[in-house]
């Protein structure tokens, strides 16, 4: 497999984990638990009271969130020095990380405005097109490939 398929596809799968701890982290009350704080976590980078579940929750959603985010950059690192020419793999990529990173400014708005509701269901919204935007380039990817 080529390094854009692994990419992609290990990227696709991060983003869909991370949507799943999220689902955990709203489920359980915990979106507040680092308190109004970001990217710190009740004023630290890793909080003391980790035995807290709110807090818990919280920080390791913000943990498993540095996954695609590594990924989000080699991905669309490699398609614009590897895959310049193909242009369906140039704009997927490119599309999931500018989706990615409005995704993060949305997370800290929801931390910062403490969980208003439009940017709580923007932030979702926003979860799963960048989700849908990895998985068709980790399609195109694959057929590129095949």
């Amino acid at each position: 497999m080529s390094k854009i398929v692994v990419l992609s596809i290990t990227y696709a799968i991060s983003i869909f984990l991370l949507i799943v701890v999220g689902a955990y982290v709203r489920a359980f009350g915990a979106g507040m638990g680092c308190g109004p704080n970001w990217p710190t976590c009740n004023g630290y980078i890793i909080p003391p009271n980790l035995t807290d579940p709110k807090v818990f929750l919280e920080f390791i959603h913000r943990v498993i969130a540095l996954i695609p985010s590594v990924l989000v950059v080699l991905t669309v690192g490699t398609a614009w020095t590897s895959y310049r020419k193909d242009r369906a793999i140039l704009f997927w990529s490119t599309v999931t990380g500018v989706f990615f990173l409005a995704q993060v400014l949305l997370g800290m708005l929801v931390v910062l405005w403490e969980l208003q509701f439009v940017t709580s269901a923007s932030h979702l919204a926003l979860a799963t097109a960048t989700f849908g935007s990895a998985v068709v380039l980790a399609v195109v990817a694959t057929h590129r490939e095949g």
